[in-house]
């Protein structure tokens, strides 16, 4: 039996239902597929593997190596001057001039102390014949004592006279010693050999006694002048052992020690080092420029310890302990190493608990945890 055919309208309401139908269902079919798509866990982030800045350590304290910018200067120098006051009358050498032991140098005219020196040696005469004089009358009153003819009291003004004669006597002696020094005093001559560094006075001009007229340079030994600041002058003592180089001839070293230990610091509390020159090249001048470098390793007690950068430390939970991150290279990470400090100086720190050869991570160590998988940072380009 064959259905019966719908009709027109009966059609076109069915059809009409199965169209509301289909909106109803696709909405929820699509949020079923959303719902499935949203609940999907997301693929795990692949891991960041850190960069750092790491450095080996294999510098002791003992073995550090200070330097220290400085000048060449004579470790024999003098400033000469007349010890009276005159006219220069000559200067006999100039600056750069070589000059031996005893000689002449310069002089100032010496007419007027020529004339004191006459002058004292004619009064000493005069005091002399004086005493002469009065001593002879002493004798004769002695004689006449003795034989009876004068009293006791009678002797005592010879005896006074004499006295203060013997002192007119040395006072002029001295006078006249006086003189003849400030004499010889108008010339000056090399107390030692060496060079003539300044000349700072003309002929005839007047001079005050005591006024620097030439700088005489010993080029027997040389010393370099350098300044030490206040954080590492704990750790020089005389005797440490120094090398020089100088900018005239930076091809070649030379053995030094530390001669002088300024006690008093100068401006920007630095203090005066001077450290003097074993052997001295024998075209070396003063005023040169050098580098002086010093090994200042500080207390024996940390002469063993490794220097490592102060950023290198994580502070520890006990004062003088902290931790360092050692790179293992065979497994990629970084591992916690504990350190004793011992020191820390300028930039450095003085450690125990690390081995020679040890990488180190030196950068960022606040961010870094023990295991943490890290990579050495690629040099910079060039």
């Amino acid at each position: 039996m064959q259905p019966r055919p719908l009709a027109p309208i009966e059609r076109r309401r069915r059809l009409a239902g199965g169209a509301v139908l289909m909106r109803r269902v696709i909405p929820v079919v699509t949020c079923l597929a959303l719902t499935s798509a949203c609940s999907k866990p997301p693929p795990p982030a692949e891991a960041v593997v850190r960069s750092v800045k790491t450095m080996i350590v294999e510098t002791r304290a003992g073995d550090r190596v200070r330097r220290f910018s400085g000048r060449v200067a004579a470790a024999t120098t003098a400033v000469l001057s007349f010890p009276v006051g005159g006219t220069v009358s000559r200067i006999a050498v100039n600056a750069g001039d070589p000059v031996d032991r005893g000689q002449l140098l310069a002089t100032i005219d010496s007419r007027p102390l020529e004339l004191e020196v006459e002058g004292a040696r004619a009064d000493l005469r005069k005091a002399e014949s004086a005493l002469g004089q009065r001593s002879g009358t002493l004798r004769r009153n002695e004689e006449l004592l003795a034989k009876g003819f004068i009293g006791e009291a009678g002797i005592e003004q010879s005896r006074a006279d004499v006295a203060a004669a013997e002192s007119d006597v040395a006072y002029r002696r001295s006078r006249l010693a006086r003189a003849t020094l400030s004499l010889q005093d108008t010339r000056i001559v090399a107390p030692f050999a060496g060079v003539i560094g300044e000349r700072l006075v003309q002929p005839n001009e007047e001079v005050a006694a005591g006024k620097p007229v030439l700088s005489l340079l010993g080029e027997d030994r040389f010393e370099v002048e350098v300044s030490v600041p206040e954080v590492a002058i704990a750790q020089l003592s005389v005797g440490t052992p120094a090398t020089v180089v100088f900018a005239a001839m930076s091809d070649a070293s030379f053995d030094a020690t530390v001669r002088e230990i300024g006690r008093v610091a100068g401006a920007g509390n630095v203090y005066p080092v001077k450290v003097a020159l074993i052997e001295a090249p024998p075209q070396l001048r003063a005023g040169m420029t050098a580098e002086v470098s010093i090994a200042a390793g500080g207390p024996d007690a940390e002469r063993e310890g490794l220097l490592v950068p102060v950023s290198a430390l994580k502070p520890g939970s006990e004062p003088g302990r902290g931790d360092v991150f050692v790179f293992d290279s065979d497994a990629g990470v970084a591992r916690v190493t504990p350190v004793r400090i011992l020191s820390a100086r300028d930039n450095d720190a003085v450690v125990t608990g690390l081995e020679p050869g040890q990488r180190v991570i030196v950068a960022g160590v606040a961010f870094l945890s023990d295991g943490q998988a890290v990579r050495l940072m690629a040099p910079p380009a060039r």
